[in-house]
């Protein structure tokens, strides 16, 4: 069997039907989306990747969320400039219980969810820095725009020019990660 391509796979503009599922897949490789549409969605639970990378893709799902990478362990997670739709009470990203051994970076990144939190990552741990600079977050409902019960950085959290917001109830639920100091503009 040849070696794997070191770069990983990558797609550039591709529309994706269908859920993309990576549940409980487990590889040395990088996946790497850019500027793709992805209808329904990623399904990323228990999964173990070097690295996700999803760069000014779209993703939205009517019943689930779009990203659900429950207990996904990986080297890197970034959502750079993409834009995640959610319509589930169970959230539009959901990185409960994930564990980055790397960086987590959502700049310039956008999640909604008009029935729910947009992000759940309670118990996520991020072993280096945490960026979330120019991050809009919008969720809906009593339990926050934003959950990070229990979450982890390992390094730095860079929140600078956030904006979380929720027209119904907390926009985010503190962390022991976030600081007095978090930079993150919220809105109610």
């Amino acid at each position: 069997m040849a070696d794997p391509d070191p770069h990983g796979l990558r797609l550039r503009g591709a529309k994706i039907t269908g859920r993309l599922d990576l549940e409980n897949l487990a590889t040395g490789i990088s996946l790497e989306l850019t500027d793709c549409l992805l209808e329904e969605g990623i399904f990323a639970r228990n999964a173990r990747l070097a690295s996700l990378v999803l760069a000014g893709c779209l993703l939205d799902h009517a019943a689930e969320p779009p990203l659900d990478g429950a207990m996904l362990v990986c080297g890197a997670l970034f959502l750079v400039g993409t834009r995640v739709i959610g319509h589930a009470d169970s959230g539009a990203v959901r990185l409960a219980g994930a564990r980055i051994g790397g960086q987590l970076g959502c700049i310039g990144a956008e999640l909604r969810n008009d029935s729910g939190p947009a992000l759940i990552a309670d118990s996520l741990h991020v072993d280096q820095g945490t960026f979330l600079r120019g991050f809009t977050v919008a969720g809906r409902g009593g339990t926050g725009a934003v959950r990070l019960l229990g979450a982890r950085v390992g390094g730095q959290l860079d929140c600078a020019g956030a904006t979380v917001s929720n027209d119904s109830g907390p926009a985010c639920w503190r962390c022991p990660a976030c600081s007095p100091s978090c930079s993150a503009r919220m809105v109610r």
